[in-house]
């Protein structure tokens, strides 16, 4: 005979098994999950946006017309 293992969540240092908590801490420790997610889905993006930024920022300094340097010859 073998026995299953409980599946377990430690929160705050406290472990927990799954099928002893009510349905609502369950659904909140999903949405907890989901949003931690998002957010590393989003900390991506942004990562992904700003080398995209400075790609364009790069192409964009490439495409200007060069610019002489000019020695300013007025004195005061």
């Amino acid at each position: 005979m073998t026995e299953e293992k409980k599946q377990m969540i430690t929160i705050d240092d406290v472990e927990y098994a799954i099928e002893d908590l009510s349905q609502n801490c369950i659904n909140l420790i999903n949405n907890i999950q989901k949003s931690n997610q998002l957010e590393a889905d989003k900390t991506f993006e942004i990562e992904m946006l700003k080398a995209s930024r400075q790609l364009m920022f790069d192409n964009l300094k490439a495409e200007l017309p060069k610019q002489e340097e000019t020695v300013d010859e007025q004195s005061d």
